[in-house]
């Protein structure tokens, strides 16, 4: 349990108990004879201490609450209630500006796609996205048990952290695919995309039947700010 949840949820004992320790203090040191400004530091102490603790802790609380009404719905419907709220727009499509330029945003079918022209990120029912443009790399977020492809570059069980881990996540791996120019290798059966000195694996789909298959198609891939 976190600290600020325990003062939340004690906060009516928490301020009877220093009611009691400031009353037994000055009834020690003072005897309630108050003198030299004490009453006003007696009044602070007794009335806007324990004032300031109680709205403090019930505003935490609301927020818990709002959270936890939040987390009992489908994570899409989350998402595009951030969207709505302009959460997505502050915790992932600010970042995204700053790093790669503009995106444009297209909402149908169930489904938000922020559109580059070297990436397109998109937000489904059961995961999200990240793809780059005409090449076989995507990368999967799952916020569902219905996994419909397992791979290595998958992140499962999302559903378990709020939505902004999953914005930070996605934004944390497209700044990676944005520090340089990567090399993108392609055959029937596999792709590859490493940095151009391939000391680096960023996506790997290979099939162990084809391992020695030479890749046929080989460019680079530059995410390019666009402006």
């Amino acid at each position: 349990m976190k600290f600020k949840t325990f003062l939340a949820m004690y906060r009516n004992i928490i301020i009877l108990l220093w009611w009691i320790v400031i009353l037994v203090l000055f009834k020690i040191t003072t005897n309630f004879e108050f003198h030299h400004g004490l009453s006003l530091l007696f009044i602070f102490l007794v009335v806007f201490v324990p004032l300031g603790f109680y709205l403090i802790t019930k505003i935490y609380q609301q927020k818990l609450i709002r959270a936890k009404k939040n987390r009992k719905g489908n994570y899409y419907q989350r998402i595009k209630k951030d969207f709505e709220g302009k959460q997505l727009e502050k915790n992932l499509l600010c970042p995204l500006r700053a790093c790669i330029g503009d995106m444009d945003i297209k909402i149908e079918n169930d489904e938000i796609k922020l559109i580059h022209p070297q990436l397109i990120c998109t937000f489904q029912q059961k995961k999200a996205t990240i793809q780059i443009v005409d090449t076989r790399v995507c990368y999967g977020y799952y916020y569902s048990f219905q996994i419909d492809r397992m791979h290595t570059y998958n992140t499962l069980h999302l559903q378990y952290h709020d939505t902004n881990y999953l914005y930070h996540i996605m934004l944390t791996q497209i700044q990676l695919l944005a520090q340089e120019v990567l090399l993108y290798q392609e055959n029937k059966n596999s792709c590859l995309l490493t940095n151009l000195d391939q000391t680096k694996v960023l996506y790997k789909e290979n099939s162990k039947h084809y391992q020695k298959e030479k890749y046929k198609q080989v460019k680079t891939v530059e995410i390019q700010k666009h402006i």
